[in-house]
């Protein structure tokens, strides 16, 4: 199915190694030095063969080094420096997001960052992300505003937890390369003033708009759904309300992207195609259409699934009115290269990587899809395009959402039968309403809140039917890269016959059993023990098989004992029940021991004796019995005398997490150094698995 489009993709041939080299500067940092010479050596083949060649015969070779030349490309500039180290000093900076508010403090992004070294100031490459202690005048900070403070600029942190989310590399993507706190006696607005470039003037069009929607909508889970479904800002949803979108399969709806700006593509596009005119009339409404697009996405602040779309569309027009390649993998290709050679990181975006999945599978499989069944009847035909073209995006996305966010909605089809036509009313309807209300002009917020109240109970009505979720299904890497595999070539042996083909498929289908029940199968046997690394907390890890039992503690927020948020990832990939806290009673063969001055929990598992130890006396009585361990873990910063713990404990390891300070870190590492026992420091090493 893709074979044809793919030889029609030109652009595909050098996106591919860029996106490869890319993912290779990641994964595995390579010194620039190799690399300008490996590209200075491929020019100078490439110039070679060139001179040598017959260019009455074709040679592929050219083709290949060209490529390879992309794949240096994608190594340069996939390489990601270290952010420097700055001291706390004094700083400058413009605020270039909107103000959110969290549970203590609000954040926000600034840019244009000047920090003080020593007599001048610098500019600091990248934006930064700062958290305010939380107070009222906040609140008036506006995208564009410039501050003033003092703080320290923090580099982020790699995870130090097994699947940990990777919050740095997330941030730098992104282009943030610190964080920082600024209290309420730390900072001041600043008189200094910053030139608005579009991206703040659009952010600060979409907060007129809002207020606008603010003043004629009266229901708060109405509001929330149009800042977000018009204006693609999701900060005012509550919770409840994304949840209802995300069982119901229909939360592309509350993220703008390209099913909105096709929508509103679409109807434009179609009519400029009846023009039969002169070449200038075509020229003339092929403008109006890109900036009608253009000014929806000022409307949205510039959001970057929004910009990803229109230029999608952008390119597909301007291919159209210029007798180019105007094929969907072209258009595609085309849109992605120019968007990873802006910003390679890109790349490793989840919605960046979804979006680019959902056309392409819509372009691959939506046509065979619907030519399986022949419908009669406009309705019916209509109702099927629309089930084959939901049903394609879904093909495409499913293994990649899986991978990410552990959950499937069950009544995708369903739904989107009932959301995409109703949320298509809504979006026009929307725009017409921003259009009058700029003319002080209101008829349209009643209908408009009507149409959305409707829309939030149709989605409330989807999620609530039973079986309508699976949560909690994990994927590997491997099972992905198989699924998309086995899935392509499904589609290509529907579109050709071919029986070759079909072996291919049914070889992927049975590597893929393979390789999950030798997933399942290690799960069911796995054993280990877990030390995490949980500033200020303790997280201590019982495994076996899908039985797990937690030690927390340390200072825990909230008032209930709960997996902490570093390590759900952990829990899912290992498909683990809901965690037994000790030292309650479980599965486990585990014993509380809490007497004698001592108040420690001990176990044994893969045959190590493994101690937990919370409270110990200075001076222990007369005849404690010795307990010989393989692990001694030190929590709480548990005051201690080494030579004491030497003698009842006379431990392999010694293990000390993160519910103790720094302080504490430092000093027992000097003493087992002095004593030759091992010693692991989380704070110092990150987690520790046996």
């Amino acid at each position: 199915m893709f074979d044809k489009a793919f030889r029609k993709a030109p652009f595909m041939r050098v996106l591919i190694p860029l996106a490869g080299g890319i993912i290779m500067a990641r994964h595995y940092t390579m010194p620039a030095i190799i690399i300008w010479i490996l590209t200075g050596f491929l020019i100078l083949f490439l110039i070679l063969l060139i001179i040598m060649s017959d260019r009455r015969q074709r040679n592929a070779l050219p083709a290949g080094i060209f490529q390879g030349l992309f794949l240096c490309m994608g190594l340069m500039m996939g390489r990601e420096d270290d952010p420097a180290l700055i001291p706390e000093t004094m700083l400058q900076a413009r605020i270039c997001d909107e103000i959110l508010a969290g549970e203590r403090t609000f954040k926000t992004r600034l840019d244009r960052v000047y920090y003080r070294s020593g007599e001048k100031w610098t500019r600091l490459d990248g934006r930064v992300q700062v958290y305010f202690e939380r107070e009222d005048r906040c609140l008036e900070l506006l995208p564009g505003d410039c501050i003033s403070g003092w703080g320290k600029l923090l580099r982020y942190e790699d995870p130090a937890n097994p699947f940990e989310f990777n919050y740095g590399a997330y941030q730098r993507g992104k282009g943030v390369s610190y964080h920082l706190y600024l209290d309420s006696t730390s900072w001041i607005t600043s008189p200094a003033y910053a030139a608005r470039g579009l991206q703040i003037r659009s952010k600060g069009i979409r907060r007129t708009l809002m207020d606008r929607i603010d003043r004629s909508i009266e229901g708060r889970d109405e509001k929330a759904i149009l800042y977000s479904l018009l204006l693609g800002y999701r900060a005012e949803l509550g919770q409840d309300v994304k949840q209802q979108f995300v069982r119901s399969g229909s939360m592309h709806i509350l993220a703008v992207s390209g099913l909105h700006v096709g929508i509103l593509y679409i109807l434009p596009a179609f009519l400029i195609g009846k023009i039969r005119g002169s070449m200038a009339g075509r020229l003339l409404a092929t403008l109006v259409l890109l900036m009608l697009l253009w000014s929806y996405a000022m409307l949205t602040g510039l959001s970057p699934s929004v910009v990803r779309a229109v230029t999608m569309c952008s390119v597909h027009r301007i291919a159209i009115l210029t007798g180019r390649k105007t094929g969907i993998f072209h258009v595609l290709s085309l849109t992605a290269f120019i968007m990873v050679l802006y910003r390679p990181a890109i790349i490793f975006e989840t919605g960046f990587q979804l979006s680019f999945a959902a056309v392409a599978g819509i372009a691959g499989f939506q046509k065979p899809l619907y030519n399986m069944i022949s419908a009669k009847g406009w309705l019916a035909r209509r109702t099927w395009q629309l089930m084959t073209v939901s049903l394609a995006a879904q093909l495409a996305t499913a293994p990649l959402s899986l991978f990410c966010f552990h959950q499937f909605s069950n009544v995708f089809i369903l739904s989107n039968l009932a959301v995409i036509p109703l949320a298509t009313v809504i979006l026009y309807v929307g725009l017409a309403f921003i259009l009058l209300s700029s003319l002080g002009l209101y008829p349209l917020s009643g209908i408009l809140e009507w149409l959305t109240s409707l829309l939030d109970g149709i989605t409330h009505l989807m999620g609530r039917i039973p079986g309508a979720f699976s949560e909690n299904i994990t994927l590997i890497p491997i099972q992905v890269f198989l699924l998309y595999f086995a899935i392509i070539l499904c589609g290509l042996f529907f579109r050709s016959r071919k029986v070759v083909l079909l072996h291919a498929m049914m070889a992927a289908v049975a590597l893929l059993l393979l390789v999950s029940g030798i997933r399942e199968y290690r799960l069911r046997t796995h054993e280990a023990f877990y030390v995490f690394s949980i500033p200020r907390e303790s997280a201590i890890s019982f495994v076996r098989g899908r039985e797990h039992s937690m030690y927390r503690g340390g200072r825990i927020r909230g008032d209930t004992l709960q997996i902490p948020y570093a390590l759900r990832n952990f829990s899912s990939r290992h498909k683990l029940s809901s965690p037994v806290f000790l030292p309650v009673r479980s599965g486990m063969e585990h014993c509380h021991i809490d007497t004698g001055g001592m108040r420690l929990l001990f176990t044994v598992i893969k045959n190590s004796k493994i101690v937990i130890l919370r409270q110990i006396s200075e001076c222990l009585p007369r005849g404690t019995v010795g307990l010989e361990t393989d692990i001694l873990v030190l929590v709480d910063n548990v005051s201690c005398n080494l030579d004491s713990l030497i003698l009842v404990f006379k431990p392999g390891l010694i293990i000390v997490d993160g519910s103790s300070h720094s302080r504490y870190h430092f000093e027992m590492e000097r003493s087992c150094i002095h004593h030759g026992i091992p010693f692991h420091s989380t704070e110092k090493d990150g987690f520790y698995v046996y």
